[in-house]
């Protein structure tokens, strides 16, 4: 299940801005859009799963058919904690599988742009994603926006570049020891992989490397420097 090593990238690319040209919008642009989001809009949420701590839910996207994913979260944690394994490159491999490498390529106060580079398992094809990620808090809560930034450099010519990357992680210190997470999730996994087949992989690896990220945060999984192994299916993005 080598794709899901692709679809763990979505996680992993946490803390990342875009720089976003500049476009004025015609009045044939907002209508087209406004159209869009009502399509968007009158589309149902189906659930993948639900228990005590989390409830995943998802749908098929209108144009594309790729799946676009919703998570809620309830961790036994400290923001400061929850925090620190989305936003640090090597925390976020002690629950994040199949990455191979993160290399940040710019840094500014409060975003960055990263390259993800798959760890990739035989039939599928090496893979990296280039984002550009933001992040805002204050005292008891934080959101973090990831967005493709394709343009910022050429893909390599040995692997695919991940398209439209969408991810957005709002997080929220509720109680003393009590932090409630919320993520939406959409990409492209690039070349020719089926919407189909991305779909299902992408719930599986989001659900597992959610639980993947509640039994480190909670202390109730060891962390690991490193969890990708090609022995082993890999869960999560």
């Amino acid at each position: 299940m080598i794709i899901k090593a692709l679809l763990k990238l979505l996680l992993i690319s946490l803390f990342l801005t875009p720089a976003l040209g500049v476009h004025k919008a015609t009045a044939a642009d907002k209508a087209s859009e406004t159209e869009k989001t009502k399509a968007q809009v009158s589309m149902p949420w189906y659930t993948h799963s639900q228990n005590d701590w989390a409830w995943i839910q998802y749908r098929d996207h209108p144009e594309t058919g790729f799946v676009q994913i919703k998570a809620n979260l309830t961790l036994n944690a400290k923001l400061k904690r929850v925090r620190y394994l989305l936003t640090d490159k090597t925390a976020a491999l002690t629950w994040v599988e199949g990455v191979k490498r993160i290399v940040v390529l710019e840094q500014q106060q409060g975003s960055r742009v990263q390259l993800v580079v798959l760890d990739p398992i035989w039939p599928v094809e090496p893979r990296e994603m280039l984002t550009s990620n933001t992040i805002r808090e204050s005292d008891d809560e934080f959101m973090i926006e990831v967005e493709d930034h394709n343009q910022y450099l050429k893909p390599n010519p040995n692997r695919i570049r991940v398209e439209q990357v969408n991810v957005t992680w709002q997080v929220k210190q509720t109680e003393d020891n009590i932090v409630d997470v919320q993520y939406r999730g959409y990409f492209q996994p690039g070349g020719s992989l089926p919407a189909w087949l991305s779909n299902e992989i992408f719930l599986i690896l989001i659900s597992d490397s959610l639980a993947n990220l509640k039994g480190v945060v909670e202390g109730t999984q060891v962390a690991q420097s490193n969890i990708s192994d090609s022995s082993k299916t890999s869960p999560t993005p």
